[in-house]
């Protein structure tokens, strides 16, 4: 490690400094950049005839109350229920975003840099379905709460909120600095408590909703060089149980996806996908939809997903 390297380090530890009876902690940080929201343009929407889901529908929004900009604002048709995705990417987060869509549901998608996701925007929106992205810091929780406050006044309170954000710097735990094993449980864990709390407080008044925390084979196990990944994985598993406990009861589904295995890509070597030998975002998708449809007399709190080909 370079010197630079090392005196960042140590600033990102901090240092203490005693004033009297008063201790003061001084330490630096990265500010994160986080992109605008993606300009809204009119939508043509399905009519609510061919939406395929008939679960319990989030309120109009007000056309009064939303965001203008140089472009004509849309809100969310009448009847249509709304998935937001905390953590989008080519991957699964797009998968996720496709599914719901072709149930009919409006869909809100965030990540640091909405700009990467133009092509997805682009793919919902020829579909005829309604899309909105929004920049947020899940690690932040003035961010979160603007997220959530945002998307409620512009798409309605959200039905299904998926926390699908991962964050891993490999070492040992003689290697691990401070700084990156805090980064790691900030972005699982903390980031997981920051929007399955305010998507809570959004639904509690409705009495129902789904919040689906996508997990790994972390959470239930620690590996050599992957202690970063199990504490943030292992807090996301306990946070999303405690939760389920405690608004179950009140009308509210939490579940908790172990995925034990690689995802494929598009960049995935086609013997890869022959063999199924990783698991299909499609079809990862799939599961956590049926998920959301799940009558409340049978509601699934945990599950684990993996290729057949897998060994456990």
């Amino acid at each position: 490690m370079s010197l630079l390297a090392r005196l960042w380090n140590r600033a990102k530890i901090g240092t203490n400094f005693k004033i009297g009876p008063i201790t003061l902690h001084l330490r630096a940080s990265k500010s994160t950049n986080v992109a605008h929201n993606w300009p809204r343009s009119p939508l043509k929407h399905k009519p609510l005839a061919q939406q395929t889901n008939q679960l319990p529908t989030s309120p109009l929004v007000d056309a009064s109350l939303t965001k203008t900009n140089e472009l004509t604002e849309t809100t969310t048709p009448s009847g249509t229920n709304v998935a937001l995705i905390v953590g989008t990417g080519p991957g699964l987060g797009s998968a996720l975003a496709h599914r719901f869509a072709k149930a009919g549901m409006s869909i809100a998608i965030a990540a640091r840099n909405t700009k990467k996701l133009a092509g997805l925007i682009q793919e919902i929106q020829m579909s005829g379905n309604h899309i909105r992205a929004y920049g947020c810091d899940a690690t932040d929780e003035q961010s979160v709460k603007s997220l959530l406050a945002l998307v409620s006044k512009e798409m309605g309170p959200p039905n299904l909120v998926v926390y699908n954000v991962e964050h891993f710097i490999p070492g040992t735990i003689t290697e691990i600095e401070t700084p990156a094993f805090e980064e790691c449980w900030r972005a699982m864990t903390l980031g997981g408590f920051l929007v399955g709390r305010e998507a809570a407080r959004l639904m509690l008044p409705r009495g129902s909703g789904t919040i689906i925390y996508t997990g790994a084979s972390a959470a239930l196990r620690g590996r050599a060089e992957y202690i970063n990944m199990a504490v943030g994985k292992f807090g996301v598993r306990a946070l999303s149980q405690s939760m389920a406990r405690d608004l179950g009861p009140k009308g509210i589904h939490v579940a908790h996806v172990i995925l034990d295995s690689g995802i494929l890509s598009q960049n995935s070597k086609k013997l890869a996908k022959k063999r199924a030998s990783a698991l299909f975002p499609e079809h990862i998708a799939e599961t956590y939809y049926q998920l959301y449809t799940q009558h409340h007399s049978a509601w699934t709190q945990e599950l684990d997903l993996r290729p057949w080909v897998e060994s456990f």
